[in-house]
């Protein structure tokens, strides 16, 4: 498993027992989690409680390491996968936390999470690639002699046309930074007639966005979901500078209005989906470690574009003439937030 949050509760706590009772079942249970999205996981019994009983947990970049701390700390794991025996990978926006209850504070409600699971040999042996890279780079210890590479081997060369239904899209230290960012802009210039992006945070580079209004200006119709509150304030603002050139462009803007909408997705014409960690924000798609899957499949695509059709139900429009209106001092902290945009 691989998580940037985990945050202890009672639903969550019944995740750590059954791990527990299966590293009893002799099960080899590896945990990577991020240092800092994890925090209160560490600084509880939890952790110790785990290990003892037979489960490999490693702190991702652990801040309070000088040497960790003085790289940089800003470089967080990002991802959400789930590997369970040799067929069956779960991703998606999920973290272990209790959606009806975290970051009760913020006032935004029900945290709404998307996770997709494949069942496939394959591609479950490329997500073990990952794994298993990413444990190497923090511990030093190379554990891939769990991988089948005979049988991977021989799977690649006898499915060459199902494996093209689904890409794994990745970021990790060692690995091209520019690798996501060039792979959204090839998904975007791949739409022809619809284009539907669903994201928590909404902080595009400045190509991202140049091309997505030039897309929208010559006839893509283009939908961007976000929440209409967010859990960080510098963010809330940071998304609402974007707006009005987004407007301009005809790009349909819809702010979710019920809960905290944090699923992440994008949905090009009826044949592509891409869903995974990947927030549209600077900090995702250059900094952080993410994953997704792009997925080449009509019946994902459809069930992908209903609740995307669920969420629309339940958000607003924007519309450039109300938005036009809003004060003098929302315009003013849209354009202050905005200048630290690389660090949110």
């Amino acid at each position: 498993m691989i998580f940037y949050i985990w945050e202890p509760c009672y639903l969550i706590d019944k995740i750590a027992l059954s791990l527990i009772d299966a590293s009893h079942r002799n099960v080899n249970c590896k945990i990577i989690l991020d240092s800092i999205g994890s925090i209160n996981f560490f600084n509880t019994l939890w952790h110790k409680i785990m290990l003892q009983e037979g489960i490999d947990i490693i702190e991702y970049r652990n801040f309070k390491n000088l040497k960790n701390f003085l790289k940089r700390i800003d470089l967080r794991q990002h991802k959400k996968v789930i590997l369970i025996d040799n067929n069956i990978v779960y991703t998606g926006s999920m973290n272990l936390i209790n959606a009806n209850h975290f970051k009760k504070t913020h006032n935004i409600g029900k945290w709404i999470d998307i996770m997709i699971r494949i069942k496939s040999f394959f591609l479950v042996e490329i997500i073990k690639t990952i794994f298993f890279s990413d444990w190497e780079l923090e511990t030093g210890l190379n554990i891939t002699k769990n991988i089948n590479v005979k049988k991977f081997n021989s799977c690649k060369k006898n499915n060459r046309k199902k494996i093209n239904f689904v890409q794994v899209i990745t970021s990790s230290p060692g690995l091209s930074k520019k690798f996501i960012h060039s792979s959204l802009i090839k998904l975007i210039l791949l739409a022809k007639k619809n284009l539907v992006i669903t994201t928590p945070y909404f902080i595009p580079s400045q190509c991202l966005l140049k091309i997505l209004c030039h897309r929208a200006q010559n006839g893509l119709n283009i939908n961007i979901i976000i929440p209409e509150n967010n859990d960080c304030f510098l963010i809330y603002w940071a998304n609402r500078f974007f707006f009005r050139e987004l407007l301009l462009s005809n790009i349909k803007v819809y702010l979710y209005k019920e809960n905290f909408l944090h699923s992440k997705s994008i949905v090009i014409d009826n044949n592509i989906s891409v869903l995974g960690t990947i927030n549209f924000d600077i900090r995702s798609i250059l900094l952080n470690f993410e994953i997704a899957f792009i997925i080449k499949s009509l019946s994902v695509n459809r069930k992908l574009s209903l609740i995307n059709k669920k969420y629309i139900a339940n958000s607003k429009l924007l519309n450039l003439q109300d938005w036009d209106k809003r004060s003098i001092s929302q315009k003013f902290l849209e354009n202050i937030v905005i200048y630290l945009k690389s660090i949110l």
